[in-house]
């Protein structure tokens, strides 16, 4: 199975190495993606996007099933 990876932060500071931050969600994803056989074909990442919004330019460009 294909899978895409969705990365979002608020702040600057969570996109660098905060314990929430991007590098924390990658590893999650890439973790769980490979428990479940899930083969990660593409990302998308809203760095400091606020999540109480969906226009968000990296979640819009997700593809829909």
């Amino acid at each position: 199975m294909r899978a895409t990876g969705y990365l979002r932060v608020s702040t600057d500071a969570q996109a660098g190495e905060d314990r929430f931050g991007l590098e924390s969600q990658t590893e999650a994803i890439r973790n769980f993606a490979k428990g479940e056989g899930y083969d990660l074909i593409s990302w998308y990442t809203d760095a400091g996007v606020s999540g109480g919004t969906l226009e968000r330019p990296e979640l819009q460009r997700l593809p829909s099933f």
